[in-house]
């Protein structure tokens, strides 16, 4: 047991020394963000919800990296299962698919499409900013459609709440019922504008 004890403290080091300090004063003093389900960010411009996406990413990475050199299962916590080996991590905004999309030729086009249906985890950045078209919907739906089918790990941030999305109803419906108890308002000064403020 003590040998699980300390492999226990030293991947809580890494976790600490790799993710964003404003990541884990949200995720670990705040608890409010469960990321072993999907989840919608939401908030004003600046407030740090990309920040938290890439510091959620980072301690994906570093579970994975820990499961990899040493597989075992943790006594309490589910490792295995929502941190596989080799598990991908992405974190992407829609108007990056689009152009990967639109940019592959035709014979690779669906296979682009896979890549972001099919990784473990997808973190969609800046939902609705993208430039709106038919193409663009019907894309994000089939990727989104696809992850809830497949139960693929999956997190939003947004300026804006589900309900004010500029997307058509049925979107709308799926990543509110695929987030429900776990979307989280990111309130706060701007970041960037407040850092020259003396």
């Amino acid at each position: 047991m003590s040998s699980l004890i300390s492999l226990r403290n030293n991947i809580r080091a890494k976790v600490t020394k790799q993710i964003p300090s404003g990541y884990r004063y949200v995720y670990h003093q705040k608890g409010i963000i469960n990321i072993n389900k999907h989840f919608y960010l939401y908030g004003p411009v600046g407030v740090g919800k990309t920040f938290i996406l890439w510091g959620i990413k980072y301690h994906a990475l570093v579970r994975q990296e820990y499961l990899i050199n040493n597989p075992v299962q943790m006594p309490g916590e589910d490792f295995l299962s929502y941190w596989p080996m080799g598990c991908g991590v992405k974190v992407v905004n829609p108007s990056e698919i689009v152009v990967s999309h639109n940019s592959a030729r035709l014979e690779e086009k669906e296979s682009v499409l896979y890549l972001y249906q099919s990784t473990r985890i997808l973190l969609l950045d800046d939902m609705g900013a993208e430039k709106q078209s038919d193409h663009t919907d019907d894309l994000m739906f089939q990727i989104i459609d696809y992850r809830i089918t497949h139960d693929k790990l999956t997190g939003f941030t947004s300026n804006m709440p589900i309900h004010e999305l500029p997307y058509d109803d049925r979107m709308k419906s799926r990543i509110l019922g695929m987030t429900m108890g776990n979307v989280h308002l990111i309130d706060g000064k701007d970041r960037r504008l407040n850092k020259g403020i003396k």
